[in-house]
Formats: structure tokens, sequence, C-alpha cells
């Protein structure tokens, strides 16, 4: 995040409080400084068993759009080897001295480029980076606040002072995905988070499966940026892929460092749908992140997201999740990518060839002695269980 200790010059001035603030929460309900934990989560969800595999077996994963490289960073620490796609020559050098520092190069592949689709001629082309953070297309937290610090205090000399290249060019997307691959023909995570492209992307690795590729991408993290409803009807329903939407920009619940959601009654979780009629007006608003499709509107068809999806708890590593219903149709899928909060930003969704029962941990049996709880007696009540001792998932999927 940094060239210089403690001065968070890969951002502007103004964006500085960012660094300062990382890893902080001064409440239960304050955000903690960590980006993105939600994303972290993910990863961990889907990476944590790399580790337990075979120097000869090792996870393999692709970021694209790697930004200062705290995700390839995490995916680095959980044993994978990343290839990461980042066109800011500076955040791209900041994530291979991440590398470097970590004694993880061995794992790294770094793409300072913009990864493109059927190697499109203006996106493949040179785009001058003498200022080194201010590449056209290029992101970074805080860029509504202006230019970076070393960007304002090298100008033009920027890039010739780090050292970094003097332009940026793009590289084949399809290219991208095999180098990923390696030999074995399988990604376990890709990542896809550049705030424009992700659309594009998706279709054309939708379109390669379809075509029979001898590729396998197991789970799949992804913005929802300009995504069709169509491609993503097909990954669930053609190709097996369950999907969850993480919860970040959701905001109906806020789960607390304790575990309760802070926007319902104390200690409590309420109903997700109490709020519904006030939902209303914000899951039809055509916006800058609805979706986009043909002869298609949010919640068209009057049904609600609230009818599409299922509200998980504990899956894995995820605190909190929504599990989109099988079989969702395109006029559904053109309701759950809509913002859910009006005009905001838009969902971040995971696709996994993981099925449900690999995802949810089987409900464990009760303790000995366990069977006299007077809790245990109500529920046999309310549910018509049997007397002798039966395991609670052969009555009750404990779905909340």
């Amino acid at each position: 995040m940094e060239f210089t200790p403690g001065t968070c010059d890969l951002y502007s001035r103004r964006a500085s409080y960012f660094c300062c603030t990382l890893g902080s929460a001064r409440s239960n309900i304050d955000p903690p400084g960590d980006p993105e934990s939600h994303v972290l989560e993910a990863i961990a969800s889907f990476l944590s068993h790399c580790q337990l595999r075979g120097v000869h077996r090792p996870c393999r994963s692709l970021d694209l759009g790697a930004n200062n490289g705290w995700m390839s960073a995490y995916m680095m620490q959980l044993g994978s080897r990343v290839v990461s796609v980042e066109p800011a020559a500076d955040l791209a050098r900041a994530l291979n001295e991440t590398a470097m520092v970590n004694c993880w190069v061995d794992r790294l592949t770094l793409y300072n480029a913009r990864a493109c689709v059927g190697a499109n001629p203006w996106c493949m082309a040179p785009v001058p980076c003498l200022q080194c953070s201010c590449c056209k297309q290029c992101w970074r937290w805080g860029n509504n606040h202006g230019r970076s610090q070393v960007a304002d205090k090298y100008g033009d000399n920027c890039s010739a002072h780090f050292g970094l290249p003097p332009s940026v060019a793009g590289v084949d997307y399809d290219e991208l995905l095999w180098t990923a691959a390696s030999g074995s023909g399988e990604i376990d995570l890709l990542k896809m988070d550049a705030d424009g492209p992700e659309g594009e992307w998706m279709e054309r690795l939708e379109k390669l499966l379809s075509q029979g590729a001898a590729l396998r991408v197991r789970t799949i993290i992804v913005e929802g940026s300009h995504l069709d409803p169509a491609v993503l009807q097909r990954m669930q329903n053609k190709h097996n892929y369950t999907v969850l939407r993480l919860d970040q920009h959701d905001e109906r619940r806020f789960i607390t460092r304790q575990g309760w959601d802070a926007y319902s009654p104390s200690g409590t979780f309420a109903r997700l749908d109490r709020f519904r009629d006030k939902h209303a007006e914000s899951e039809r608003a055509r916006c800058k992140y609805s979706p986009r499709a043909r002869g298609l509107l949010p919640m068209g068809d009057n049904v609600s997201r609230l009818e599409l999806e299922d509200e998980w708890f504990g899956v894995r590593a995820m605190r909190h999740v929504f599990r989109i219903k099988p079989g969702t149709t395109e006029q559904g899928w053109m309701t759950i990518l809509q913002p859910v909060i009006r005009c905001s930003y838009p969902g971040q969704y995971v696709l996994t060839l993981d099925t449900e029962d690999e995802l949810l941990p089987p409900m464990k049996k009760p303790s000995p002695g366990g069977f006299r709880s007077p809790e245990r007696q109500h529920w046999k009540q309310r549910h018509g269980a049997p007397e002798s001792p039966t395991p609670l998932d052969a009555v009750g999927n404990g779905t909340f």
C-alpha cells in the first residue's frame, strides 16, 4: 500500500486514513479496516485445504484485478500458486515486493497488464503510464480523491523514478486461464474484480465451458459489474455451479463480532422480509449497476429476491451468505443481480462446483445424555420426532 513506510503513498493524501485505520474497529458495529473481509472469508473457504495437498498437486488461482495484492497475498499465504493481473504499474510492483518479502516468489506469476477478451486490439495496445498510478482503466481505493501521493510528487517522471514500465499493454484472457490452469487444466479459484470487464470475462469463460474446453474452474469469486443474467443462468443450470451471493452491499443485516445482527432487536435475527415494502422501489430501479438484458426488467415478474434466495449462516469460513435457489430463471437472475440498496454497488458472487452437501457441515448428533434436555423434549414434540435417539438431520435440515 506504500513505497515509503508510514505514508500510504500509493493512495491520495486524503485517502491515507484507509491505511491508518486498517484492521481497526472502534465499536461493535464499526466495520473492521480489513478490505472486503467477505471476499477474504470466501477465499479462505475454498483454499484452506491447499496446504494439505502435496507439492506435486498445488492449488492454482487466478486473480484478475489484483490491485495492491492483498487478495493475491492471502491466496499465496494459504499455499496456492497465483497468477495475478493488475494494470496499475505501481500496484503491481507493490504486489511483487509483497511476494519477495514473504518468500512467495515461487508461487506468483505477475502480469502488469489488462486482461483482454479475444485479443481486442484496443485493449491490447500499450497505454502510456509515465505517471505510474494513472494508467487508463486503473482503479485504486480512494481514487475519487485524486491521484496518488507518488504521482503528485514525481509527475511524468514517476515511472522512471521507481523503475516502472513507461506503458502498460494487454494480455489475452484465454492465455491467462490456461497459464493459471498449467498442465492440470484445473483452476481452484478464479477471482474477478475490476469494476467493469467482469461481464465480458464471465461470458467468455462460459463459452469455453460450453465448447467443451478441457478446463475446469472449481470456484469463481466475481463482482457483479455488468454480468449477463443469461450467462449466470447457464453457469448455474447448465454447468452445475452452486451460486452464493456474499452479503457485501446488501446491508439488510450487519453481523457483529459476537455473531448477532446489529439491525435486529438485541440478541435476535429478525425476519429478513420485515421491510419488504421499503425495498420494493430499489428492487425495480434502473441505474448504473442494474443488469442489462433483452426485454427483461428487475422484478419484471413481481417475484422478489426474497423468494429467489435462501439465507445461510456459517458456510465454512463465510459467516453469512445468500444461496441462489437452484433452477433460477434468466428473469430471476435479472432480479438477483439488481443492487439491493437503490443505485448502490453491485453484489459479489461465489460460483462453485462444490455441492450443497460439501458446503454445509453435517449436523452433529446430540451429546450423550442430551436426549433428556427440556429443549430437546420440546423440539421432539414440535416435529413429531420418535422417542429413540435420532440424528437431528434425519428430521430437520437446520435451515434458519
